[in-house]
């Protein structure tokens, strides 16, 4: 790989040069690259503070069994991973919601 100019590092592509031409494809490839890269440092940072956020729950069974003493399904748990209810305490939640809300 050629050592990039100060040249190569403020280059823009522009209509009067051959389309995609080796110097477009090599821009819009590092332009790529670096949206890549901030895209999955990004993601790092998110996957990271949702690990710590997470660290002083309770244990996953206490809390997939919180309102009917039943575990959550392995259906409904393939269906939303997140689920802290099963499918009935879920439905009665949302009743009550309806009942209380101000509308």
């Amino acid at each position: 790989m050629k050592a990039e100019t100060k040249f190569d590092v403020e280059y823009l592509p522009t209509e009067d040069e051959p389309f995609m031409n080796p110097r477009q494809l090599d821009y819009f490839r590092r332009k790529l690259l670096a949206w890549k890269a901030s895209i999955l440092a990004e993601n790092k940072g998110t996957i990271e503070h949702m690990q710590e956020g997470t660290r002083n729950i309770p244990d996953i069974a206490d809390r997939a069994s919180e309102e009917t003493g039943e575990p959550i399904s392995l259906k409904r748990l393939d269906a939303r991973p997140i689920a802290t209810l099963s499918l009935e305490a879920q439905e009665r939640h949302e009743r009550k919601e309806r009942v209380h809300r101000d509308d």
